[in-house]
């Protein structure tokens, strides 16, 4: 069984990196990062360029953990292929991190991590940064 973090550059998947690096120490589990780019869109601020997989790689063997760093640049949907992953590894723990969003944002757009928590067939970790 796996840890899997669902993984942006941004403050929320620092946060969710970090929580995913505890969790795979205490557990003395095997952690693997995920990025995913909706329909090659490298201009999305979800997509880790080359940099931010080289720093991912070396904040994880920092920590003394193996990394195991994934991206998949062509994918239709975030949490369909958050989910995929998570079957095929099996993942004992999902860990995603959460932005704010406004009331009416979460009324009229999806939410991977929304998505990710309600089908997940394990345990979903959900973080987000505090606030400054």
């Amino acid at each position: 069984m796996t840890v899997l973090v669902s993984y942006v550059p941004s403050p929320e998947g620092f946060v969710a990196l970090d929580a995913a690096l505890d969790a795979a120490r205490t557990t003395q589990r095997p952690l693997v990062v995920l990025n995913v780019a909706v329909g090659q869109n490298f201009a999305d601020p979800t997509f880790a360029d080359e940099k931010d997989l080289d720093a991912v790689r070396e904040r994880i063997a920092a920590s003394g953990i193996e990394p195991d760093v994934r991206q998949v640049t062509d994918a239709r949907d975030v949490a369909e292929e958050v989910l995929k992953l998570a079957d095929a590894l099996p993942a004992s723990l999902i860990v995603v991190g959460l932005r704010r969003r406004s009331a009416v944002g979460k009324l009229l757009l999806g939410s991977n991590a929304q998505q990710i928590i309600l089908s997940a067939d394990c345990p979903v970790l959900s973080v987000r940064p505090k606030p400054s």
